[in-house]
């Protein structure tokens, strides 16, 4: 069984602490949404080298560059929801976290 690990409130200290929550929410969510783009990009240019057709270096730098649009488009419409996921994830291990060290201050 695997068991999940928790973020040690030592972890929390220095600019994303106590005090500056909103901050250190925002860049987990936007961390998370670029490992989706990072994500859906490779996939993207997966699909394509797995493609029949072959194409010149020209077109080939097009398309790469049409990989890149796409997946920030579909990041921004929501994209597969990976990125999502996985920031509440963090977040609820960082409040798992705070929880138990605020209990063990009492």
């Amino acid at each position: 069984m695997i068991t999940p690990a928790v973020i040690s409130p030592a972890a929390l200290a220095g600019p994303y602490g106590a005090g500056n929550a909103g901050t250190y929410e925002d860049k987990i969510r936007a961390g998370c949404a670029e490992f989706e783009r990072i994500l859906l990009r490779q996939m993207l240019r997966e699909v394509r080298a797995g493609s029949l057709v072959q194409s010149s270096s020209e077109s080939q730098s097009y398309m790469e560059l049409a990989d890149d649009r796409m997946a920030d488009f579909m990041t921004q419409a929501g994209g597969l929801g990976l990125g999502k996921a996985m920031a509440e994830q963090f977040l609820g291990q960082i409040r798992a976290a705070k929880s138990l060290d605020n209990a063990s201050n009492r």
